[in-house]
């Protein structure tokens, strides 16, 4: 089948949040195709800080349902009867690795991992940190490691997001470091990625 080109536009952003939430609707990501919208995943939730995270099997015609194996909301929550995510926000990590690892071929994925109301302070873990360079993450995920305090957070009863940065991941594990198309943005407003792929149709 021959080869054609998919394009993907994708904005999120952060903000400052505070607890309980939440003050105001989640701000999800918004991801086209070709642009279109591309499909929303089927749980939400009102979580104001996560992950969208997309996999797609790139032997597919990218454009259709069939191409689709995981595109779910990866979010973060507090510790049990507290505002504090410190102990627990690695949790988004572990679960994106177990359905990178779970979902169909790894070879022939492409992932999409949008950040959204995050803190600049709850990078990836090492297993995530890991798991974005095999997907062509480089020097802009390492930018933001190197660029926080991983797991602080402002010690009162009402903070839950104090330092908002935003982090988009578009690349496959056929990439090598660098290869894929990132952006990091310590800041609180939109951020967007434009990133191109090839796909498979008739």
């Amino acid at each position: 089948m021959p080869a054609k080109e998919v394009e993907f536009v994708i904005t999120t952003q952060s903000q400052e949040i505070s607890y309980p939430w939440p003050q105001s609707p989640v701000q999800y990501p918004e991801i086209t195709m070709n642009g279109a919208a591309f499909p929303t995943p089927p749980q939400g939730g009102n979580a104001p800080t996560g992950w969208q995270v997309v996999i797609l099997d790139q032997t597919q015609d990218l454009t259709t349902p069939a191409a689709i194996l995981y595109n779910q909301y990866v979010n973060a929550f507090p510790e049990s009867n507290s505002n504090f995510w410190m102990s627990t926000y690695h949790y988004m990590y572990s679960t994106t690795v177990r359905r990178l690892l779970t979902s169909g071929n790894p070879g022939y994925q492409l992932l999409l991992a949008v950040s959204f109301g995050l803190d600049n302070n709850m990078p990836p873990s090492n297993d995530g940190f890991e798991a974005f360079l095999d997907y062509g993450a480089g020097p802009q995920l390492q930018q933001w490691a190197t660029h926080c305090d991983t797991g602080s957070q402002v010690g009162n009863n009402t903070s839950w997001i104090s330092f908002p940065a935003s982090y988009i991941l578009a690349g496959s594990n056929s990439q090598s470091y660098g290869q894929g198309s990132e952006t990091y943005n310590f800041n609180s407003g939109p951020t967007s990625l434009t990133a191109t792929f090839q796909t498979f149709g008739d």
